[in-house]
């Protein structure tokens, strides 16, 4: 008896230890997915927040669409969250706003019910957006997921092997599902792969419909016999997926004319044309209208909602093309200093803040502070003849002879705002452009080296030597040393040199070339070569010149998009390098000679009702004095030229670095270094044709305005 219970009790610790014990890989699987799960971002942790008070049913159509987009982003939450959370905040904000809009008695109280309007909005919208840019992130995935099936099936046909080969090496939204598929089956949750590969399709219809036809193409490779039979279908597969790239990056393309022309009309050109009213309503309208909301409203609300606007349109960009992923060992936010021979790395933000103090030096000491200085000291040292005297003061400041040097102060701190952002996205990734730049060579040349190695790898000739004929072959075409050969030249000297084997040569942590080519193409391709070339040379010949069909095909593509959005993008470019600059330049010194204007013409009335003794005109039944008359002109209420000149400035340097991240994200999707690169560039641009423009219309005006006054 007591011997059975040995036995049970062994049984049982064997079967706990069976129950503890878990492979590597399913302990990283596991890793990764709590990880995924624990981490919740500040909606999820809102929506759950609010649904433990108040529960509120969001009907059922957009139960439905809640439970679309959730299912897609993968958020942790339900649609009743959803609907808990939005209803609760904007409750929340609406009380706290209602004070408010009882106690102001102005126009402005009613942007606040806007607010709130608008976060409720956000929130209801948010899980639509985060599905979006799931979208973009699987689909940017789906076509290096196929390209690994194809090659790994064009090499073995076996779709299982497939999938685990390409489960290892993606890592994004389909990457993380063909690792669930694979534990699923190990786990019996499906007894087939083709019972997995069904069940997870559902969701990935709603990620990229043409990679799950692609993937039910491939499927039906079970049922071909021969080779040629094969290599036909692998080949209508990558065409398929070419083709439905093209098809969406056209279709998005066309859907973008909409987007373009809202932002170029509502969000550039008439709140522009806008800006040259403000001085007129401030002298006419300057009790009904308080200008200082308007401008605030201009650099600050209207630039908020176009960079929302000009993110969900990127967002919405199908997946097409990878860029070069380039990581810099200086961090982000640190400026490198050499001195010495010493690299000393200072903050950036403290950097370029000092930058901008040193350059709107002189606007800020000499113009901006005396200016405000005088203002309070006027306020609170004549508070019943403060008009008077600050008419006297803005007077002074239209006057013509003033107009040229206080624009050139002003445009100092416009300058030195500029600098500051300049200078902090351009550190940013100036050294991470010439690698990108490097990278981006050797992809182009990749497809044929890929495609002339193979020819050699064909003779049976093993990798190391056919790498050296490779590059014996360069040397003799080429007068110069091209990237292309200067990365075959470091994978030799790994191998010979350094005595790596292929595979460290391209992946060892010191010595690998893909720490020097930080490429997304490269990195891919070298796993597949690697994994290739294990199966001898032959095998890796036919994977060589497959990668290099593949990416003769993908260039087509390419430039098929790229010439079809050239139109959408010249419009933009232009925007940025002309049209915005111009009108800017225009109204910052148009709106000053249009006052200066205004005053000399009430000088100029008021001198010919002296000199033929005008005493009364006729308004209506009643009568008074021309001087009566023009005393709507109300110079004391209008804004000081230099401020409308500033905040037209801050206005311009704000959609410049919109519509470059528009332009950015149109060509790029989120690709920072190219961003960064591109505001640099256009923002120092547009700054200098702003300033060449403004000076220009005042030096050409001023002389005219000069003569309307000095008439009589």
């Amino acid at each position: 008896m007591r011997k059975e219970e040995d036995i049970k009790r062994e049984i049982r610790r064997i079967m706990d230890e069976a129950k503890q014990f878990k492979s590597r890989d399913y302990k990283r699987f596991m890793k990764e997915e709590r990880e995924t799960k624990t981490q919740l971002n500040w909606f999820e942790r809102l929506c759950k927040f609010c649904y433990r008070y108040i529960r509120i049913d969001p009907g059922k159509n957009l139960f439905k669409s809640l439970e679309k987009d959730i299912l897609i982003s993968g958020l942790r939450v339900t649609p009743i969250e959803v609907s808990s959370a939005v209803f609760v905040t904007t409750l929340s904000f609406f009380i706290l706003t209602l004070p408010f809009i009882i106690i102001i008695s102005s126009a402005e109280k009613f942007v606040l019910p806007l607010l709130v309007l608008f976060w409720a909005y956000y929130l209801l919208t948010y899980p639509n957006f985060k599905a979006l840019t799931t979208k973009i992130r699987a689909s940017d995935e789906s076509m290096k997921v196929l390209l690994y099936i194809l090659i790994f099936l064009r090499l073995t046909p076996d779709m299982l092997g497939a999938i685990k080969f390409t489960a290892t090496k993606c890592h994004g939204p389909i990457g993380m599902d063909l690792k669930k598929v694979l534990w699923d089956i190990e786990m019996g949750r499906y007894t087939t792969l083709e019972d997995a590969l069904h069940s997870y399709s559902r969701r990935w219809i709603l990620f990229d419909e043409s990679f799950v036809k692609a993937l039910e193409m491939l499927r039906g490779m079970r049922f071909v016999a021969g080779d040629k039979q094969r290599e036909a279908l692998l080949e209508k597969t990558l065409n398929f997926v070419l083709d439905a790239t093209y098809k969406n990056m056209r279709n998005y393309t066309s859907d973008l004319r909409n987007p373009i022309l809202m932002i170029h009309t509502m969000g550039i050109t008439l709140p522009i044309f806008g800006l040259i009213l403000f001085p007129l309503i401030s002298i006419f309208m300057s009790g009904q209208i308080n200008v200082t909301y308007i401008m605030l409203g201009y650099v600050v609300v209207m630039p908020l909602l176009l960079g929302w606007y000009i993110r969900r349109v990127i967002a919405k960009r199908p997946g097409a093309f990878t860029h070069p992923d380039v990581h810099d060992k200086i961090p982000n936010n640190m400026f490198p200093l050499k001195i010495g021979g010493k690299t000393h790395l200072i903050p950036l933000v403290p950097l370029c803040f000092f930058i901008f103090l040193i350059v709107a030096m002189p606007g800020l000491i000499f113009h901006f502070i005396p200016l405000m200085q005088y203002y309070l000291y006027l306020k609170s040292h004549y508070p019943t003849d403060f008009k008077f005297q600050w008419k006297k003061v803005l007077q002074e400041q239209y006057a013509i002879e003033n107009l040229i040097p206080n624009s050139l102060l002003t445009l100092s701190v416009i300058f030195g705002i500029a600098l500051a952002i300049i200078i902090y996205f351009r550190t940013q990734s100036v050294r991470k452009e010439k690698i990108r730049k490097d990278v981006e060579k050797i992809e182009g040349q990749f497809q044929l080296m890929l495609y002339q190695l193979g020819d050699i790898l064909e003779a049976n000739t093993p990798i190391e030597k056919s790498i050296i004929y490779l590059i014996q072959e360069y040397e003799r075409s080429e007068t110069k040393q091209s990237e292309i050969l200067a990365f075959l030249r470091k994978i030799r000297d790994n191998m010979l040199l350094l005595h790596l084997t292929f595979d460290k040569s391209f992946f060892d942590k010191t010595y690998g070339v893909v720490w020097m080519y930080p490429s997304t193409l490269i990195k891919d391709v070298g796993h597949i070569l690697v994994d290739s070339a294990r199966k001898g040379p032959i095998i890796l010949s036919k994977t060589s010149k497959s990668i290099s069909r593949f990416l003769s095909r993908l260039g087509e593509v390419e430039q098929a998009i790229k010439e079809m959005m050239d139109e959408t993008t010249s419009s933009i470019k232009m925007q940025i390098a002309f049209i915005a600059p111009f009108i800017t330049g225009i109204v910052a010194s148009a709106s000053s000679l249009l006052v200066q204007m205004l005053q000399q013409l009430s000088l100029l009335l008021e001198r010919i009702e002296q000199m033929f003794n005008i005493n009364t005109t006729m308004i209506g039944s009643a009568t008074s004095s021309l001087s009566d008359s023009l005393s709507m002109i109300k110079l004391e209420e209008a804004m000081p030229p230099t401020l409308i000149q500033l905040f037209v400035g801050v206005y311009l340097i704000e959609i410049t670095i919109l519509l470059c991240m528009l332009l950015n994200g149109i060509n790029h999707g989120f690709d920072k270094i190219n961003r960064d690169m591109l505001i640099s560039r256009s923002l120092l641009k547009a700054v200098i044709m702003f300033a060449l423009v403004s000076m220009i219309i005042t030096i050409l005006f001023a002389p005219v305005i000069r003569q309307v006054g000095a008439i009589g």
